[in-house]
């Protein structure tokens, strides 16, 4: 199965879909990267929202797979986590752009990004 994907194509899909939900979203989002490096193939686009779990809880009830990326680190590693991790725990949110993700579907997540008003200020 592997010798049948289209790795280029991947790329070249999730790197659209990043940019696409980036100039959709137009500041309606507090993004982690607004701008991806070169080589870099995204799964997902990490947005800051004010409360993790009420955030993909509204996204899952629009249809959309928001994920919530890294709640818990390993627990001998807690107490020696920085003040940055801890904040990226609380609110870091992740959004579907991978290659199966369609132009209309990155529009719909944008929309729904924009009404839900997420934006950390």
């Amino acid at each position: 199965m592997l010798n049948r994907l289209d790795y280029a194509d991947i790329v070249a899909r999730r790197r659209a879909n990043y940019a696409q939900l980036v100039e959709a979203l137009d500041g309606a989002a507090t993004l982690v990267h607004e701008d991806l490096p070169e080589g870099v193939c995204p799964l997902s686009c990490p947005i800051l929202v004010p409360d993790k779990r009420a955030a993909a809880r509204a996204f899952w009830a629009k249809g959309i797979c928001a994920i919530e990326m890294w709640n818990e680190g390993h627990p001998e590693a807690k107490p020696h986590e920085s003040e940055a991790a801890r904040f990226h725990r609380r609110h870091l949110l992740e959004l579907p752009i991978h290659q199966d993700v369609t132009h209309a579907d990155v529009d719909y997540i944008a929309g729904v990004t924009r009404q839900l008003g997420l934006r950390m200020d």
